[in-house]
């Protein structure tokens, strides 16, 4: 529950700081400011950064709350079946970065392939408090798969969701 919470308040956070720089954006200043937003949500990681979890997980050191460095795991991600697409190996290591940065602030948590409630219902249940706190008229949450921008697509992660604003 209090995960969940955290959650509501850092997409809360997410929205407000999105809605304020679209209304400052020099292509959106004939539209005002943004009508409606579209969260997209990812249920779970794909499988590459799942794989990458997993290695993360089983060598990850409790004693320092990390894993070791890139010079040491990166010889073994290489080696992973389902990291040998040269493009998907591009996003490894800042994958690694990412999540290394997230274990800052929340431990091993950070290595969990899923966050620990389910992310569509609570936006869902949410979805009216962001239209009166933000004054939008519509909030509409999507799982990512039906995304069709690739960019959002890659860089959305479960526990961070992406925002699509409608004028």
């Amino acid at each position: 529950m209090l995960a969940a919470s955290k959650y509501i308040d850092s997409v809360a956070h997410l929205l407000r700081k999105g809605i304020e720089k679209s209304a400052k954006a020099k292509a959106n200043k004939d539209k005002g400011p943004a009508k409606g937003v579209t969260i997209y949500y990812a249920a779970e990681y794909p499988l590459w950064q799942r794989a990458v979890l997993a290695h993360l997980a089983s060598v990850y050191d409790d004693a320092n709350n990390d894993f070791p460095t890139n010079r040491e795991i990166l010889p073994v991600l290489k080696g992973l079946p389902e990291l040998s697409d040269k493009k998907v190996f591009k996003g490894v290591m800042p994958f690694v970065a990412y999540v290394r940065k997230a274990m800052e602030t929340v431990g091993k948590a950070a290595l969990a392939t899923v966050v620990p409630f389910n992310e569509a219902e609570v936006l869902q249940q949410n979805s009216e408090y962001f239209k009166k706190t933000l004054k939008i008229n519509s909030v509409d949450v999507l799982e990512i798969k039906s995304c069709t921008t690739q960019k959002m697509v890659d860089v959305c992660k479960p526990g961070n969701p992406e925002l699509q604003f409608t004028f």
